[in-house]
């Protein structure tokens, strides 16, 4: 159903407040909107300068409850178009899920207390299943920085064993 500029954003305003509280789906379009009705085609060639394209909105949810559009023109085309982003800016930053980087940054803090407590320890005492990590996950797709950071830490650990066994050998020797 073609409606009015306000109308739709009207419209599009609601649609995004309901599907807050339920989870539904709506799909916004927008094009250029294509004066070529059907008919006899004009042969004079008409200059672009000259020819101002207006863009259609379109609004749905993919079935048939509802379905919206409106054609900007260009003389309204700025007015409606800071509308319309302050419309989806509203009701879309309240929908989006929070960013992973509160994720990263405790696994960089359990990263530091892990290093500060395997520091501590003596790998001559303990026995090396005991120490060193289990390597497990894909060595592809997800869950592969996880088993970077196991590969690291179990190479480095075995440097660590190698290195205080090869100095109490030389010790032994002199």
């Amino acid at each position: 159903m073609l409606v009015e500029n306000d109308e739709f954003l009207k419209k599009l305003e609601e649609v995004l407040s309901v599907n807050q509280s339920i989870n539904r789906t709506c799909f916004i379009t927008q094009k250029r909107f294509n004066f070529n009705g059907e008919g006899d085609v004009s042969m004079v060639k008409i200059s672009e300068e000259d020819f101002k394209f207006s863009c259609l909105f379109r609004l749905t949810d993919g079935s048939k409850s509802f379905k919206y559009s409106t054609l900007v023109y260009p003389d309204r085309s700025i007015r409606f178009e800071n509308s319309y982003s302050s419309i989806l800016k509203l009701n879309l930053l309240r929908s989006l899920r929070p960013k992973k980087k509160k994720r990263s940054q405790r696994s960089n803090q359990s990263k530091q207390q892990q290093s500060q407590s395997s520091s501590s320890i003596d790998p001559l005492n303990l026995s090396l299943k005991k120490i060193l990590p289990k390597v497990v996950g894909p060595k592809r797709g997800p869950g592969v920085k996880k088993r970077r950071g196991l590969v690291l830490k179990r190479s480095r650990l075995l440097f660590k064993i190698r290195n205080k066994q090869a100095s109490s050998k030389n010790l032994f020797l002199k």
